[in-house]
């Protein structure tokens, strides 16, 4: 496995291989430096868990320009070995059409969804969580694995599976408030033998 931070991928690194016949469906398998994708996402908020199927992702303006990036790379690939991997030469429009894209805009917010690993570990800092617990809100970072570019009859799709989610505490605001200071008192001491009392 080889773990990468978002903004370290070198698409250079990864290799797309030939389609493989699995249950009815076509699966490329997809490596870094000939090891698994892993990649370590910054620190995202929580949009809505499906059960334990997928989590959705408010998606940053950072993770939509690696995942726009990410999709032009499969694309390119695709098209380029179509005539190898399907005996028939597609363009890359074409390919654009057939291929889904990781995140959707609704309502005026961008949505990443990531599949949820059957083995995925959940961490807190301080704290043991379960992946039910998992709620819109919560702040978390991901370790995905970027497994395969999968072809169905009439689309093919990027996977991407949480192998692990960290819980980020949000931190407590403090609230500030004035402390009006003491008077401070001087004692002074006076010899009263100075003075005429009448």
């Amino acid at each position: 496995m080889s773990v990468v931070k978002l903004d370290q991928v070198d698409f250079s690194n990864i290799s797309v291989d030939n389609p493989i016949k699995q249950d009815g469906l076509y699966l490329s398998k997809i490596q870094y430096n000939n090891k698994d994708l892993v990649i370590q996402l910054p620190k995202l908020t929580v949009s809505s868990r499906n059960g334990d199927d997928s989590l959705e992702i408010i998606t940053t303006d950072e993770l939509k320009s690696f995942l726009d990036k990410y999709d032009q790379f499969m694309i390119d690939i695709t098209a380029g070995k179509s005539s190898t991997w399907f005996s028939k030469d597609l363009t890359k429009a074409k390919v654009a059409q057939i291929y889904k894209k990781n995140y959707v805009t609704c309502d005026a917010v961008t949505i990443s969804s990531f599949k949820i690993d059957e083995n995925v570990k959940v961490y807190a800092k301080d704290k043991s969580v379960e992946l039910h617990e998992i709620e819109a809100g919560m702040e978390v970072i991901l370790l995905v694995h970027a497994s395969y570019l999968v072809f169905y009859r009439t689309n093919c799709i990027p996977y991407f599976n949480i192998l692990h989610l960290k819980l980020k505490e949000k931190k407590l605001e403090c609230e500030f408030r004035e402390v009006e200071e003491e008077e401070k008192k001087i004692q002074i001491k006076i010899n009263l033998d100075e003075f005429e009392f009448n």
